[in-house]
C-alpha cells in the first residue's frame, strides 16, 4: 500500500475530534466463531462460490490463513516492514488448513490480548499503521469474512456485541457521504438494508453484502480478494485485503445500539 493511502486513514483516525479510540477489543469470540465455522466444512464445499467475487471457499480459507498469521503478528510487533504479497488462491490453501488455521486463530486472539499490542505502530502486509487501527482491522476481517465463510457453506454465523459494533462503525463509516472515492475498490456498492434490521445485517449491506445472499445468487457480492485494482491493498501475509478507512461511527459506546445486534442465520 502507498504512503498516501496510509496517510489518508491516519487522518481518518486524528480527525475523530478527541473521541477517544477503543484501545482494546477482544477478538476471541469471531476467532472462535470462525473456528466453529471451520469444523463445518466439508471436503466437496472447497470448491463452492462465497459472497467474494471469484473467490471460492478453498480461497477464502487461504485468505483467512494469511491474515489470521499478519494480524498475529502485528499484535507481537513480530516484524518490520514488509512488501504486500501475491494474491490468496484456492491452489495455494495449505493441505493442512483444519491444523493451521484453528491454531493461528488461538494464537491471533491470545496475541492481542496483550495491552501492549494495542499500543504505538506496528506492521502488516507492507502497512505501517497505529496498532489501534490494525487491531480493528483484524476484528472487521474476522466478522465479515466469517459471515463470508459461514453464507458459503450453509452455516449459521453469530457475531458477539463488541465485535458487531466495531464491524459496523467502520462499514457506516465508510458509506457516508463525500466517501465514494475512499469507498472505490475496497466494497462493492452499499446494499439497502432496513434501518430496523439488525446491526450485523446492517454492516453487511454498508459493506456491499446482500444479508441475504446465497450460493445461487448474484447479487452484492463483496469486492473479491484478488489485486489488480487501481485502489492499493492491504496485503495479510500473501493475501491482500482492502485497507479501509475509520471514522468516527467506531466509537459506539455503551449507549449505542448495542441491543440491535442480531445473529444471521442461513437459508438454504
Amino acid at each position: 500500500m502507498s504512503q498516501d493511502v496510509v496517510a489518508v486513514v491516519v487522518e481518518e483516525v486524528t480527525r475523530l475530534e478527541g473521541a477517544p479510540m477503543t484501545t482494546m477489543l477482544d477478538l476471541e469470540p469471531p476467532a472462535s466463531e470462525v473456528k466453529r465455522l471451520l469444523a463445518g466444512i466439508t471436503d466437496e464445499q472447497l470448491s463452492a462460490p462465497t459472497p467474494c467475487e471469484s473467490t471460492p471457499v478453498a480461497g477464502l480459507l487461504d485468505h483467512f490463513i494469511g491474515l489470521t498469521g499478519a494480524f498475529r503478528d502485528a499484535a507481537r510487533k513480530a516484524t518490520g516492514p514488509n512488501s504486500p504479497p501475491a494474491s490468496s488462491s484456492a491452489a495455494n490453501l495449505d493441505p493442512e488448513w483444519r491444523t493451521v488455521l484453528p491454531k493461528q486463530l488461538d494464537e491471533l486472539a491470545t496475541a492481542w490480548r496483550d495491552p501492549a499490542a494495542w499500543e504505538g505502530m506496528t506492521w502488516a502486509g507492507g502497512v505501517e499503521l497505529p496498532a489501534e487501527v490494525m487491531g480493528g482491522v483484524a476484528v472487521d476481517e474476522l466478522v465479515l469474512h466469517g459471515w463470508d465463510l459461514a453464507r458459503a457453506t450453509g452455516q449459521s454465523f453469530s457475531a458477539d456485541q463488541q465485535s458487531t459494533e466495531a464491524c459496523f462503525g467502520f462499514t457506516s463509516a465508510m458509506s457516508q457521504p463525500g466517501e465514494e472515492a475512499g469507498r472505490e475498490g475496497l466494497f462493492g456498492p452499499v446494499v439497502e438494508v432496513d434501518e430496523d434490521a439488525p446491526m450485523l445485517d446492517r454492516a453487511l449491506g454498508f459493506s456491499g453484502r446482500d444479508p441475504s445472499w446465497t450460493p445461487r445468487s448474484t447479487r452484492a457480492r463483496c469486492s473479491g480478494l484478488t489485486q489488480g485494482r487501481s485502489r492499493p491493498l492491504i496485503a495479510c501475509a500473501g493475501r491482500p485485503e482492502p485497507m479501509p478507512r475509520l471514522g468516527t461511527a467506531w466509537h459506539l459506546g455503551p449507549d449505542s445500539e448495542a441491543a440491535d445486534v442480531g445473529v444471521t442465520a442461513v437459508s438454504t
